[in-house]
C-alpha cells in the first residue's frame, strides 16, 4: 500500500526527531528519485507529491548544525544506491 502525503510527513517527523537526538556527526542524503524500487517514475507506487512530502519534511525538521546536515541534491533513487554497494540508511 502506498503511503499518503500526511503519513509521509508523520514518518519524516519521527525520523527527524531521532536524528536530532544524535550527538554524533550526521549527514542525511535524500534520494530525490525514489525511496524504494516501487516508487520510482513509471513504477506501481510512483507518487511524486507523496515522496516529496517525506523529503521536504525531513529537510525542514532536521535541525542543521555544523555536525548535522541534509542534502536534497542527491539525484538518484534508493535502489540505485543499493546496487552501487553504498550503505546509506534513511
Amino acid at each position: 500500500m502506498r503511503t499518503t502525503v500526511e503519513e509521509n510527513k508523520e514518518a519524516a517527523r519521527f525520523i527527524a526527531n531521532k536524528i536530532n537526538l544524535s550527538a554524533a556527526p550526521v549527514r542525511v542524503l535524500l534520494p530525490e528519485k525514489g525511496i524504494s524500487a516501487l516508487d520510482c517514475f513509471d513504477k506501481p507506487f510512483y507518487d511524486k507529491d507523496a515522496t516529496n512530502s517525506l523529503l521536504v519534511e525531513l529537510e525542514n525538521v532536521i535541525e542543521k548544525t555544523s555536525e548535522r546536515d541534509v542534502s536534497l541534491t542527491f539525484k538518484l533513487a534508493m535502489n540505485v544506491l543499493e546496487n552501487s554497494g553504498s550503505r546509506i540508511f534513511l
